[in-house]
């Protein structure tokens, strides 16, 4: 049921919902207040306390600042629509799950949002207001945000870098599930026949990761999901040369070798992702996959039925499409619409070699999907290569070319960032912004390079500034 749908049911069956937040509730809803004035946003956050710099219009600013969500006009009057006033019984759990910050011409109030059952949320604030509200209605508002939910400083302690060690429980399930809906839409043409839904417990799995050389979370990593064959969970040593000179966290799961489930084995990729995402901070830019034989042919399953998620990879001495070749067949539908407009643009880096008995069948399906508008597909052909990992040097290579499109970007926007900030501090004595056009061109500069050194100077001058418009108030 779409948000819609629950604001209409919920509106219609309220018919008094007591004392709102500072304000009188009526039937359709609660009519939130900060000091008597209606709330013109509400601000979902990661922590107890809104840092003025979440309210700018700059994704860095707003992550930095542990914003999840903001709602402002149709989208703040749905949820006031939805909440209900707790009953006396109603108790929510210990540790709030996020806060909620209404905000009202420079006020604002918080309030905690605390799990209270399977199927609810209390909302709870300081002065004794509380409301009940539908579990969907929250979780939708914690999915808008950015995956990383951690902290900004630089490190001093945590997982050890350079090892691989066990992910954090619990574990993020992904946005995306496999059930039979979203398997027939992705690889099967809109069939049911073969679409039977992934079964996956998380609490029976485990997920491994290891961070490179030099991670620092204020400066986001790539990640590399792999994708293995066989049953145990650790990043292979010979990819750290390669995670490390590029800066990618590398993840494995226990348990989803070749003799997994093929649904099951997809699903728990993209928990795995997702896992790692709520964990460390990647950019969604540089997410990866690479796997070796039956988990090559995973990775291309994957990079082209959910380009959103995966945008690139390296098949090594395995690799699978939607065409038939040799006398074998496909091993999914072809993709369709913006799915497929997607897939055509992900760059796979593969490897292989004449004494890999899957070398031809990779090749061939090369060729087709080529010949099909896929532009950015690259064998790595080693002469010596059978059906083994490839060698340190190798998959560095191949990794390289497909972190390309990305490194460019990313070069581009550094640079624009650096020009910016030299155009914003030339000729100054004093780089505090002194009015609202200053404090723009910081903005800029923090939407333009986010985590970029030229961000991160504008975003401190900002929240000094922010500060002390705080204190001079």
């Amino acid at each position: 049921m779409s948000v819609r749908q629950r604001v209409r049911l919920v509106s219609a069956g309220i018919v008094a919902l007591g004392v709102a937040l500072g304000g009188a509730a009526s039937a359709r809803g609660a009519d939130l207040t900060v000091d008597g004035r209606p709330v013109q946003r509400l601000v979902v956050t990661t922590g107890p306390t809104l840092d003025p710099v979440g309210l700018m219009d700059a994704p860095m600013a707003r992550s930095v600042a542990g914003v999840i969500s903001v709602l402002e006009g149709q989208r703040l009057r749905a949820f006031q629509a939805a909440l209900q006033p707790a009953a006396g019984e109603v108790q929510g759990a210990d540790e709030p799950m996020c806060h909620l910050h209404l905000v009202a011409d420079g006020a604002s109030r918080a309030m905690d949002v605390l799990p209270a059952g399977a199927r609810t949320y209390l909302i709870r604030g300081g002065d004794g207001a509380a409301f009940t509200i539908d579990k969907v209605t929250i979780d939708e508002l914690l999915a808008q945000g950015p995956a990383y939910r951690g902290r900004f400083e630089s490190r001093r302690e945590g997982p050890p870098m350079q090892q691989n060690f066990e992910l954090d429980r619990p574990y993020a399930r992904s946005p995306i599930q496999l059930d039979q809906p979203t398997l027939s839409a992705r690889l099967f043409g809109g069939s049911r026949a073969n679409a039977t839904p992934a079964v996956v417990d998380l609490e029976e799995e485990l997920f491994v990761a290891r961070l490179p050389a030099g991670y620092d979370p204020r400066r986001p990593a790539g990640l590399m999901v792999w994708c293995s064959p066989v049953e145990p969970a650790r990043v292979p040593r010979v990819f750290h040369q390669a995670l490390d000179e590029l800066g990618f966290v590398g993840t494995a799961v226990r348990n989803a070798g070749n003799e997994r489930d093929n649904n099951e084995r997809m699903q728990l990729m993209l928990d795995v992702t997702a896992t790692a995402m709520r964990q460390f901070h990647i950019d969604p830019r540089r997410v990866y996959m690479t796997g070796m034989s039956g988990g090559g042919r995973v990775t291309s399953i994957m990079v082209m039925c959910f380009p959103e998620v995966y945008l690139g990879g390296v098949p090594i001495v395995g690799f699978s499409s939607y065409n038939r070749v040799r006398d074998i067949g496909a091993y999914f539908a072809k993709p369709r619409g913006e799915v497929l407009r997607l897939a055509r643009q992900r760059p796979m880096g593969m490897l292989s070699g004449p004494p890999d008995f899957n070398f031809k069948e990779m090749m061939d399906r090369k060729r087709r999907l080529e010949r099909d508008g896929f532009s950015h597909l690259r064998m790595f052909e080693h002469a010596e290569m059978g059906h083994d990992m490839p060698q340190p040097e190798w998959f560095l290579e191949a990794l390289a070319y497909v972190d390309e499109v990305y490194q460019d970007t990313r070069s581009a926007e550094t640079a624009l960032a650096d020009a910016m900030w030299s155009s914003y501090e030339s000729g100054r004595q004093d780089l505090a912004p002194a009015g609202e056009e200053d404090r723009a061109a910081l903005v800029e500069i923090v939407r333009a390079g986010p985590w970029t050194a030229p961000a991160w100077q504008a975003l401190d001058l900002l929240r000094q500034d922010a500060a002390g418009s705080t204190a001079a108030d």
